[in-house]
Formats: structure tokens, C-alpha cells, sequence
């Protein structure tokens, strides 16, 4: 109880950050500047995934105020 899609969305987003298995791939298939640019992207899209999964996180938790009576 009191877990909803939010929470289901944020937490999804938030594993994206796992990534040192697909740099453990990138190693084994690239080298160069190639491997360079792979370890980049998966590194950038760790941190968006982070990024997003932390904002939805938020707005899934956030507790709204009682109107003033």
C-alpha cells in the first residue's frame, strides 16, 4: 500500500543508473576512441537517469499542504 505508479515510474527511471554492465560490454566489443565514446554516452545517460528518476521520485513523495481553513 501506498506505492502508485509514480513511485513505479521513479523507480524505474532510477534503475537506468546501473551501468557498469554496459561498460563491461562496451570494453569487450570497442577499443579507441570508439570505446571512448560508448563509456561517454553510457555515463551521460546515467546521469539523465538520475536526473529524471530523482525528479519523479520527488514528485511522487511530496506531501501537498491542507488549504488553509
Amino acid at each position: 500500500s501506498g506505492v502508485g505508479w509514480g513511485m513505479l515510474t521513479a523507480g524505474g527511471s532510477l534503475a537506468g543508473i546501473g551501468f557498469t554492465m554496459a561498460l563491461f560490454v562496451a570494453s569487450l566489443s570497442s577499443e579507441g576512441a570508439t570505446l571512448e565514446a560508448a563509456k561517454a554516452g553510457i555515463l551521460m545517460g546515467s546521469l539523465a537517469s538520475m536526473i529524471v528518476g530523482s525528479g519523479l521520485l520527488y514528485l511522487a513523495t511530496r506531501t501537498r499542504a491542507a488549504p488553509p481553513a
